[in-house]
């Protein structure tokens, strides 16, 4: 790019966002970012992408394993997904429903964030899955399983899913603190002739991620906090607030996006969740006033057949995968009597003492550390967790629960074991000093509480979930607290 180019961008880009927040952080990111020549070429994506839709669009998901279709099929590309295909089941609506849910979680602060928006579409994502909106259609025109491919690190700690948005399509790929890695996957915004949005390319190429890690954090660039951006705050706050106390929680995303329409008009947009309805917050930056969308959650008619059935293949019934139903309980099926005992009373005496979500599961994640014979009983010193999860496709997320330090109290029995009591440690300041007592006189088993540590915990956990997902043969991969990166079970 010559001289005389690179200044006509910039100064595109100062018109551009002469209009936007005024505090500088942003811009000053941008001119550094342009200074060093990683932007140069990029003004393009401050503008709308231009997109066709179709009647019954919808967005495919394939799954190729980490690797590229044209290394895994020596370039033969349709061949692949052809076959792909065939092993492709519909998750729109499974999508939609989480997004509809996160308020009944509990688990979610915020609501999603705005990943795209221009005159025509809005993209934002959940745990679940993408969701593409058509602002024309006033519908859902597909979803993107980005669980499918591993790109599962919507609220994460190291790991995040990006999702970058231009006139080449939507490319889904993972980062690791601001390193793309792995493979990306890229979907055509503009629908084939069935009425699909398809993916198109797919690869580990360093090259391309990096050249979709910058459009994308170009993208993050252009965000700010919701409520500490404007200047009129206080109104905002009061339209998404309003008659909280008489209704059910409200949420809005934690960041807000900016974007120019193709008026050439300036946008800062946020979605809300009121009564459970979605609606798309948009501040108007030259007439300073909030236009408020309500969004209509539906897939457009035929998406799920669409991509339910394949050519040459008989259609799939999605209605009753396991996703849609409910979460069986939890069933100890260890070979200890004495664990078996325990969980069977704690499940009755301390699992409805937390709140949790309907349609969640209780899993204990017991860490034993010694059992003693005394007299007729059996002692059972250890940090007896009681957690419950919700199932978000193939992941379970913690939604509430705690610890319990204790010493439980066994009497025999014909066919095992029965509690007759427990000792169990104190809230606050008295924590350590109830450890003590009820470990006092036998040796170590203090020592073994003080020293418990985050490996312990993490492998308690992930031996209870197996097991609870081995005995009910369901497809869950991941477990997952808010904020923390999802954990792989096996």
């Amino acid at each position: 790019m010559t001289k005389r180019d690179d200044n006509r961008e910039k100064n595109q880009l100062k018109q551009a966002f002469d209009g936007l927040n005024p505090t500088g952080e942003q811009l000053n990111r941008i001119w550094q970012k342009i200074e060093t020549g990683e932007v140069t070429g990029m003004i393009r994506y401050i503008r709308p992408v231009k997109y066709a839709v179709a009647a019954a669009a919808a967005v495919v998901i394939i799954s190729l394993s980490g690797i590229g279709i044209n290394a895994a099929t020596d370039g033969k590309v349709s061949e692949t997904i052809s076959d792909i295909w065939s092993r492709i089941s519909g998750h729109e609506q499974e999508i939609v429903n989480e997004a509809v849910k996160i308020p009944v979680n509990g688990i979610e602060v915020y609501a999603p964030e705005i990943l795209y928006i221009d005159d025509y579409m809005l993209i934002f994502g959940t745990q679940r899955g993408v969701i593409v909106y058509d602002r024309r259609q006033s519908a859902v025109i597909g979803t993107i399983d980005t669980q499918s491919i591993g790109c599962n690190y919507f609220d994460g700690d190291r790991m995040q899913t990006c999702v970058a948005v231009s006139e080449d399509g939507i490319a889904v790929f993972n980062a690791e603190r601001e390193r793309p890695f792995g493979s990306y996957y890229l979907f055509d915004l503009i629908p084939g002739t069935d009425g699909m949005l398809k993916l198109v390319d797919t690869g580990d190429s360093g090259e391309k991620l990096d050249e979709y890690y910058k459009l994308w954090d170009w993208h993050q660039m252009q965000r700010m906090d919701t409520f500490d951006y404007f200047i009129e705050k206080e109104q905002v706050a009061e339209l998404v607030f309003q008659d909280e106390k008489d209704g059910p929680k409200k949420m809005y995303s934690r960041f807000a996006a900016s974007w120019i329409n193709s008026a050439g008009e300036y946008y800062t947009s946020f979605l809300v969740i009121r009564d459970n309805e979605y609606e798309l917050f948009s501040f108007h930056e030259r007439l300073r006033k909030i236009e408020i969308l309500p969004l209509n959650l539906e897939i457009i008619a035929g998406t799920e057949q669409a991509e339910a059935t394949i050519p040459g293949e008989p259609s799939q019934d999605t209605s009753q995968t396991a996703e849609n139903q409910s979460l069986p309980e939890f069933v100890y099926t260890g070979d200890d009597p004495a664990v078996k005992a325990i969980c069977a009373y704690m499940k009755q005496e301390q699992g409805d003492h937390y709140l949790s979500p309907e349609g969640s599961v209780w899993i204990p994640h017991f860490i034993v550390l010694k059992q003693i014979e005394e007299g007729d009983e059996l002692l059972v010193f250890g940090n007896f967790w009681t957690m419950y999860y919700v199932r978000i496709g193939n992941m379970l997320e913690n939604c509430s629960g705690g610890e319990c330090p204790a010493c439980f109290h066994l009497k025999k029995t014909a066919d095992g074991y029965t509690v007759i009591g427990y000792d169990q440690a104190e809230d606050g300041s008295g924590y350590t000093e109830s450890i003590r007592r009820f470990t006092e006189g036998y040796q170590g088993v203090y020592e073994a509480f003080m020293n418990l540590n985050n490996e312990q915990w993490e492998a308690a956990r992930k031996e209870y979930v197996r097991m609870y997902v081995e005995n009910h043969h369901l497809p869950i991969e991941f477990v997952k607290d808010y904020g923390w990166d999802p954990v792989n079970l096996y």
